[in-house]
């Protein structure tokens, strides 16, 4: 789960898990408002990681305040 702040927004089709063998799967979350939930149907062994990235945009108007 990841909360984005006020004024940003996911990127759709943006994100991809990269798993221990090194092979990546692109998934996209389940979004409520400013909050992203991931399912992935992985367990992790012990001191295994993987790696979850997406890309998000600033929302409003772009200017000098």
């Amino acid at each position: 789960m990841d909360m984005l702040p006020a004024g940003w927004a996911y990127l759709a089709d943006s994100a991809f898990v990269t798993y221990p063998d090194s092979s990546v799967e692109f998934v996209e979350p389940v979004i409520n408002n400013q909050e992203l939930t991931w399912n992935l149907d992985y367990d992790l062994d012990r001191y295994e990681q993987l790696s979850l990235q997406f890309y998000t945009v600033a929302q409003g108007a772009v200017g000098t305040y």
